[in-house]
């Protein structure tokens, strides 16, 4: 990795983590009626952040850019996700809609790494890492529905499961 030793992979792994830490920390702070479009930003940063890593060719740098990428990357999604989707789920759906969310995050982990690997075989490792992330943040932003106005938000009901509605602000 980078022209270094196996042990930097955990290194590298660990600034990751250890940006994960301040995120969720520093986002404590914000008083914002816009969470949907913090959301979203978070995304769009996770994926640019990663997409610079795979450009990276300095380990110190590339330390730095997965410490940032922690910062404003998994740590944030993950709790903002969650949140979106208990505040605006009807009682009665909660459980089933919980489950959906657990089983497709979990999901998307062996999909992911299959379309990593079809990639990587066809393009290269760094050209992969670019890719992936330039295709999460322009998922994310196609995804945004009103992300201007920060009231973009899912809404989950027995009516509709998974939709987006304009009429719940975060």
């Amino acid at each position: 990795v980078l022209s270094g030793r196996d042990t930097f992979v955990g290194s590298m792994f660990g600034c990751l983590g250890a940006g994960s830490l301040p995120g969720p920390v520093l986002l404590t702070g914000v008083k914002t009626d816009r969470r949907a479009v913090l959301l979203i930003g978070c995304m769009i940063g996770g994926g640019s952040t990663i997409a610079l890593y795979g450009q990276s060719s300095s380990l110190p740098l590339s330390m730095l850019i997965l410490f940032v990428s922690g910062i404003v990357g998994p740590a944030i999604f993950i709790n903002f996700a969650q949140a979106l989707l208990q505040l605006n789920t009807e009682r009665p759906m909660m459980g089933r809609v919980m489950s959906m969310y657990g089983l497709s995050f979990a999901a998307s982990v062996p999909v992911g790494q299959l379309q990593g690997g079809i990639l990587m075989k066809l393009i290269g490792p760094q050209a992969t890492k670019c890719a992936s992330s330039w295709m999460r943040s322009c998922a994310t932003a196609a995804q945004a529905d009103d992300g201007a106005t920060g009231r973009c938000a899912p809404s989950v009901s027995s009516a509709g499961a998974g939709t987006f509605s304009n009429s719940v602000v975060m």
